[in-house]
């Protein structure tokens, strides 16, 4: 019971924080330095993500097989290095544009998302320790990372004026303190001579990898491509909606937990929706919630600077909608053992991204990047039950 009560703890308390910061950040940014933080930050998560390739899932699932530790490590650091410098490589080059479009530092933007080396450690270290068993230690740095994060903010408010570059290193370097905890104290390392062999660890490593950075892509790249086509401004709006309309998405992370146990058990998908249907109910019905009260709610907690972020964050709860669905089967894929068809589901979220930026490229504002992800998310979801409901060898690895 305490043990289920830690690890709740850990998942939920990052996301109350996280909401309770949200109207802080605006107010202490202001709709242009919103912007720009969701500049900076974002594709900082989405590199990381993209140069870890599913190296954490692989050596967490090795690992509790009671593979060598030793040999992991090194065979991870290996292709985790090489990914890690590719990708700083294509963020370098990005910055020259995201410098120019949201009035940002170049010199500063290549330096901070150099970071990203040590978030990729940070995540491989994750993928260790939770192989070995101890989520406690992984529950405790999720609680450290929230708290710390929603003190760093609290302090920041008593600067009268702050930069967002200040501001976004001492968030960044306050997360990168609290994953001390995955290191110190030490952890007992089992001694193994069992070495997992190169072609099935490579076996492994692309349907993980590809789920991985299909769930990335389909969440987050709008917000990476947005910012080379609008102002900070308009960006800074969009962040405050996304902030509003994801808040029903907490709601994702026990739907897909649920699903991918009972899928991985043999359970149907109706079986699954009905497992989950108190929290599709408080999903739907947040959503609801919202889109009422988002006139009257954004106003009053985040300001009339963001008057604008209304109409975004409203049909951004459409989006939302679909996206609670979604989160059900994509897992149901998954733990049916179907990866790839996952894997591909996520990744038709991109069809309307590219096609929606492209055809509107110079001229995509907030409004029209909502559209766009809801677009997307219905996309995933055709998809996916296409190959739910489509013959059994689909989707498999």
């Amino acid at each position: 019971m305490k043990e289920s009560f830690r690890s709740s703890l850990a998942f939920l308390l990052g996301p109350f924080l996280g909401l309770l910061s949200g109207p802080i950040l605006a107010r202490l940014l202001g709709p242009e330095g919103r912007g720009q933080f969701a500049a900076i930050m974002q594709p900082l998560t989405l590199g990381t993500a993209f140069a870890c390739i599913g190296l954490p899932t692989t050596t967490t699932f090795f690992i509790s097989k009671g593979f060598s530790i030793t040999n992991l490590r090194l065979r991870s650091l290996m292709i985790g290095s090489t990914s890690c410098t590719l990708i700083y490589i294509l963020l370098a080059l990005y910055s020259e544009k995201i410098s120019v479009s949201q009035n940002l530092d170049r010199g500063f933007l290549i330096t901070l998302w150099g970071s990203l080396y040590i978030s990729a450690l940070i995540e491989l270290r994750r993928g260790i320790i939770l192989g070995l068993g101890y989520t406690r230690k992984l529950d405790n740095e999720r609680i450290l990372i929230a708290s710390l994060r929603f003190m760093g903010i609290l302090l920041i408010l008593n600067v009268s004026r702050v930069r967002v570059e200040y501001f976004s290193l001492v968030i960044i370097s306050l997360v990168l303190i609290s994953s001390l905890l995955l290191w110190f104290p030490r952890v007992k390392i089992p001694n193994s001579l069992l070495v997992v062999e190169r072609s099935e660890f490579t076996k492994y490593l692309l349907p993980a990898s590809a789920v991985s950075l299909s769930l990335f892509i389909a969440a987050r790249i709008d917000q990476v491509i947005l910012p080379l086509q609008t102002s900070s401004t308009e960006l800074g709006y969009y962040a405050v909606a996304v902030t509003v309309a994801e808040v029903p998405l907490i709601f994702t992370n026990l739907i897909s937990r649920t699903t991918f146990k009972g899928a991985a058990n043999g359970g149907t998908f109706r079986s699954q929706i009905d497992e989950s249907a108190m929290f599709f109910t408080l999903g739907f019905a947040s959503i609801l919630v919202i889109f009422l009260l988002a006139p009257f709610a954004v106003k009053l907690i985040f300001g009339n600077e963001f008057i604008n972020s209304i109409p975004i964050a409203r049909t951004l709860c459409l989006s939302s909608f679909f996206a609670i669905i979604n989160s059900a089967i994509v897992f149901q894929l998954n733990g049916s053992g179907k990866p790839i068809g996952a894997a591909i589901a996520s990744f038709s979220a991109l069809i309307p991204i590219l096609i929606g930026f492209s055809f509107n490229w110079g001229q995509v504002y907030g409004s029209t990047a909502a559209w766009i992800n809801v677009y997307s998310q219905i996309a995933v979801m055709s998809v996916g039950l296409l190959i739910l409901k489509g013959p059994k060898y689909i989707g498999k690895s």
